[in-house]
């Protein structure tokens, strides 16, 4: 299978994998929220950075390593595996003894035995990390999405089930813990792998040589990506902490779902030709173009028709979310873009100009919350998106010094979609000054489809590539059937 019909046949896994786990869980959240408060999606993001952290140091950057590396054997597998099992143990032990500290910080007593339970998720991290990785170097999209949907369905149930008889907080940390648990058993079940009893220091370092940095600046991400929840926690009400995180959570879902789908297909596909260095640039520049084409659309749009969206998914109690999911929608845009650099960066094992970029770039975002918090809660939500920004900048500057396209190459490409993008934000307010009155329900699936409608238009006006790029792959598979 030639690279463009591999790329297709493993984007199309990844999104149904993505989307259908995103879906399922988007769903179940949704559904929770009419179930529970805004204090209990509160006390979970207060503890939010506690798992992001686990999950991080649990894998410490090995298993990108043994995606990366073309030469593995038996015995760099398991070496990752029992190293990724020793760490999980290790933090699990520091969270269980910390988690007093961590409730009394926020004054929330109850936080102690959530802690507790809620980090039993790094045992499933790290018993389920070498499987995954291996699919993944693979490219096993299609079976990783049966593996995972299972999990994400049953744990969605359960959450529900626990939310309905009042469970409270307890139902968000039962469906996450449940759906971990139940994707390692599947992974275990569904793949042939198995550790064997071999370990080795010198392949534990040549993981680490690439992997300990990654691991730095994925830590130094993601804590201080989290910061906004610990000083929104901190500082402000339990009530305001859920509307953050909720806001965040919904403006997270499409990202997040497009920088899976994107990331996981591309780093193995742009590691197979990293010697073909101009070649992998001309794939590179589309691979921008395709990703803005489709990222700016929804992240634009979900901005204009936040506030229908947010009064038919969770009614007018949670109104208030609707301007931070206006904020938060703009720096989304830049956010797969990030991950795409990142990635041009990691085939080529630069994890030291990784390094170098986040711990810049966090210093930037630490001042900028910093002044944020004497200006008011939504100087901070905009600090979300302003960071946003100023990290793909130095993410560019990064994958250039690589492969040489400079900042200006990927903003020429970018241009048009955000064109495109821009004028139909102003097509769908348009639209909406005329719907007062209208159900929510009419109204939403109004905008939405106006908004298609005329994106579609001014892409096609714009002669943006990657629209001629989807006409062509649909009327080909057309032809075939």
């Amino acid at each position: 299978m030639d690279l463009k019909k591999q790329a297709i046949s493993g984007m199309f896994w990844v999104f149904v994998d993505t989307f259908l786990l995103k879906g399922i869980s988007f769903l179940g959240t949704i559904l929770l929220a009419r179930l529970l408060s805004p204090e209990d999606f509160g006390l979970i993001a207060m503890i939010s950075v506690i798992l992001v952290i686990g999950l991080i140091v649990v894998d410490s950057g090995l298993t990108s390593s043994l995606i990366r590396n073309t030469k593995n054997e038996s015995i760099d597998y398991s070496t990752v595996f029992y190293t990724n099992v020793f760490f999980s143990f290790f933090l699990y032990l520091c969270f269980y003894l910390l988690a007093p500290v961590i409730a009394s910080f926020y004054n929330q007593e109850i936080l102690v035995s959530v802690i507790r339970v809620y980090s039993l998720c790094f045992f499933c991290s790290g018993l389920s990390s070498v499987q995954t990785a291996i699919l993944i170097k693979n490219m096993e999209f299609k079976k990783i999405a049966y593996l995972n949907i299972p999990g994400s369905l049953l744990g969605i149930l359960i959450g529900l089930l626990m939310g309905y008889y009042g469970f409270g907080v307890w139902s968000i940390v039962g469906m996450y813990v449940s759906t971990q648990f139940i994707q390692m058993l599947a992974l275990w079940i569904g793949t042939k792998w198995r550790p064997k009893f071999e370990f080795s220091t010198e392949k534990l370092k040549y993981h680490y040589s690439f992997g300990f940095k990654l691991f730095v600046s994925s830590m130094i991400t993601s804590v201080l990506s989290n910061i906004y929840n610990v000083v929104i926690g901190k500082f402000y009400s339990l009530k305001t902490t859920g509307y953050f995180d909720r806001g965040n959570m919904l403006t997270q879902y499409p990202v997040t779902i497009l920088t899976q789908i994107i990331g996981k297909v591309t780093f193995p596909l742009m590691s197979g030709i990293q010697e073909e260095k101009e070649r992998l640039k001309q794939i590179f520049e589309k691979l921008v173009n395709f990703t803005f084409f489709v990222t700016a659309p929804v992240m634009i749009g979900l901005s204009a028709v936040a506030k229908p969206l947010i009064y038919l998914l969770l009614g007018e109690e949670w109104l208030p979310v609707v301007p931070i999911i206006e904020i938060l929608s703009i720096g989304g845009v830049f956010f797969t873009l990030q991950a795409l650099n990142v990635n041009i960066l990691k085939i080529y094992g630069r994890s030291d100009l990784i390094l170098s970029a986040e711990i810049i770039l966090k210093i930037i975002m630490v001042v900028s919350v910093f002044i944020a918090y004497f200006l008011g809660f939504y100087a901070i939500v905009w600090c979300v998106s302003i960071n946003s920004f100023i990290t793909l900048i130095g993410n560019m500057y990064c994958s250039n010094k690589v492969i040489s396209f400079s900042i200006w190459d990927q903003f020429k490409t970018m241009f048009p979609i955000l064109a495109a993008s821009l004028l139909m934000f102003a097509s769908i307010k348009g639209i909406q000054f005329f719907c007062a009155g209208i159900a929510p329900l009419y109204e939403l699936l109004l905008l939405t489809s106006s908004g298609f409608v005329f994106y579609f238009i001014f892409s096609y006006l714009f002669k943006i590539p990657s629209l001629f790029f989807l006409l062509e792959t649909v009327r080909k598979k057309m032809s075939k059937n």
